[in-house]
């Protein structure tokens, strides 16, 4: 067995501006979407730290385990922001095995959500005397969306050629089909009253997918 303690602290400085989408980062055209924003931070800061431990087994058995602690922060304006990626906590595990010329192998992993930027409305009066539903966006990244969770698998076959060797392989990511919150999309609509109101539905990243493939090495 292997243990390994690491730790890192970067400081980042004389950053150049980048843009965002705070509500939906996985959108098709990102530069169309109400929700871009321009984030021109003074410095940035990366922190962390790992534990892991690796170990070997019996039958080409490997196995490997890992909790890490890390922190990313902006600086903007005087304050403190996550960035999207920002995740304290994160616990990841796996083996693999190889047999003959067969590989199996399983890796899980569980983090903190990433951070999300909330929409609340406000009811305003206009000038007439009627009153206009208004959206007011609050700190960016300032709430998290639930944790996230994932479980991949992975086996292949390799195949000894005359010039090279042929992989094929079958992958499943998220094997367990969980629904991962990713992205938070506003809407406007009407209560029973018929007064307008904000709702608010959440979407996820990708479901269960399987990819099959082949890699010719030669």
């Amino acid at each position: 067995m292997e243990l390994r303690v690491e730790a890192y602290r970067k400081k980042y400085r004389s950053l150049m501006p980048r843009f965002e989408n705070v509500f939906d980062p996985l959108v098709l055209i990102a530069e169309l979407q109400i929700d871009r924003v321009r984030i021109d931070a003074a410095s940035a800061t990366s922190e962390g730290a790992e534990l892991s431990l690796t170990g070997t087994g019996m039958d080409d058995l490997s196995w490997w385990a890992s909790y890490a602690w890390s922190r990313t922060e902006d600086r903007v304006a005087g304050d403190s922001i996550r960035r999207g990626w920002d995740q304290t906590h994160a616990l990841s595990a796996g083996l693999s095995r190889d047999w003959n010329a067969w590989s199996f192998s399983v890796a899980a992993i569980v983090h903190t959500g990433w951070p999300k930027t909330l929409l609340r409305s406000e009811t305003v009066e206009n000038p007439d005397g009627s009153t206009s539903l208004v959206a007011i966006a609050g700190p960016r990244n300032s709430e998290r969306h639930t944790w996230f969770g994932s479980l991949d698998a992975r086996v292949s076959r390799t195949f000894n050629l005359s010039r090279g060797d042929l992989t094929a392989f079958l992958e499943v990511t998220n094997l367990t089909n969980r629904e991962n919150p990713c992205c938070t999309e506003y809407s406007s609509a009407l209560d029973e009253n018929g007064n307008p109101l904000l709702e608010a539905s959440e979407s996820a990243w990708l479901p269960i997918v399987p990819s099959l493939g082949v890699v010719w090495r030669f």
